[in-house]
């Protein structure tokens, strides 16, 4: 489900949402229009997008849902599903969306501060929250049965590249005259290729540009009332007979126990697969992948191709999983410019526009004494040693 990402340039770096608060509620300075309804944001939530999508039936019916949405925004339609999703304890969810101004965990806690109820919620998604990186970032929710796909940038630059297909779509984001870049006919069309036959959307925009480009992508759609002072919103089903049927039940083998081996059933085991581990050995993570210690650290390129975003969102990942195990034993990984093939590499790093967060130009107080200062390295911040229990799992 990874998108491309932009080459490096001086736009790597996200662009920040710049917010204000409006009697509470936040409001993008570049749009001039509010990230949720000012009355209650959570009830307008599970009015416009559960309720339109028919969720609570459908998750009462099937093991498993795919839910995409083109604007995550504060996570406030996620942390809806999420209290839904509770109350169904067999559900297995995909959640992939879509944002071009990810805030930080600080601006979404002062957003999330009126919605009491989701409070337990809204600190674990803070909690988990990717660094704001361009590209895909995978994240774990609800002990591992939510899995959100995040993707940060411009949708229109990463519709093109996806393919999945979802049960349902969120409409959402800042209104179509103030935003009618994420409201266009070809990104409108994306989401009808990439929707299964049968599957829904909703939005809280009626918008007559916005419905007849579902229409033209092959959905039927109609206005029914909005939340509380709006007065339409529209929800929509794509042509075909809907295949909402339970998945069945998986038993996979897995063949090695070493980090590779034990990583994959674990993520099986969070999807809820059956999982058989086969391994020669006495124990779990013995062989090459027996190190009391590992080194997670990225390989990134200075194109930042597929193997190199596929590298970033690796250590996204890693970095929170560890986190979350306790096995971090040291964070932030020192790269010497050493053999010679890595000192152009890292020459051509300075020069680009990496998020500081991710790698950085070495200073003096990084070198250890036995460096030679007068040579250059890269810091990945991210990077860390961790112990076995993180490297695998099971």
């Amino acid at each position: 489900m990874a998108a491309q990402s932009p080459h490096l340039g001086a736009d790597y770096d996200l662009p920040r949402a710049d917010l204000a608060f409006r009697d509470g509620v936040p409001f993008a300075a570049a749009f001039d229009d509010g990230y949720y309804n000012a009355d209650d944001g959570l009830a307008e939530s599970r009015h416009v997008f559960l309720d339109g999508n028919g969720l609570s039936a459908r998750m009462r019916e099937l093991r498993h849902l795919t839910i995409a949405e083109t604007g995550f925004g504060t996570g406030l339609n996620l942390l809806a599903v999420m209290v839904e999703m509770n109350r169904h304890p067999e559900l297995r969810l995909d959640y992939i969306s879509f944002e071009g101004f990810p805030l930080t965990a600080e601006q979404m806690e002062q957003a999330h501060a009126p919605f009491t109820a989701v409070a337990a919620e809204a600190a674990a998604l803070r909690a988990a929250l990717p660094p704001r990186w361009p590209g895909y970032h995978l994240v774990q929710l609800c002990g591992g049965r939510l899995t959100l796909h995040l993707h940060y940038g411009e949708i229109g630059d990463m519709l093109p590249s996806l393919d999945f297909r979802a049960d349902c779509w969120f409409l959402d984001g800042f209104a179509p005259a103030r935003n009618p870049s994420m409201w266009t006919a070809e990104n409108m069309s994306h989401v009808g290729r990439l929707t299964r036959p049968g599957g829904s959307l909703a939005s809280f925009t009626a918008a007559g540009d916005v419905r007849r480009s579902l229409e033209a992508a092959g959905f039927a759609v109609e206005r029914v009332p909005g939340y509380g002072r709006k007065r339409q919103m529209i929800r929509g089903r794509r042509s075909g007979d809907r295949d909402d049927q339970p998945m069945p039940p998986s038993r996979i083998a897995v063949i090695g126990g070493g980090i590779a081996g034990a990583a994959a059933a674990a993520g099986l085991r969070r999807r809820g697969a059956e999982v058989v581990l086969l391994e020669a050995g006495t124990g779990i993570g013995e062989g090459a992948s027996g190190n009391r210690m590992a080194l997670q650290s990225p390989r990134l390129t200075v194109d930042h191709n597929a193997m190199s975003r596929l590298s970033a969102a690796c250590l996204s990942f890693a970095a929170r999983l560890s986190d979350l195990s306790g096995a971090t034993m040291a964070k932030g990984v020192l790269a010497l410019d050493a053999p010679e093939r890595m000192a152009a590499r890292h020459h051509v790093f300075r020069g680009q526009a990496w998020p500081v967060d991710l790698l950085r130009a070495a200073g003096p107080e990084d070198l250890p004494a036995s460096v030679d200062e007068s040579g250059s390295a890269i810091v990945y911040r991210l990077a860390a040693s961790s112990g076995r229990t993180c490297c695998c799992p099971i």
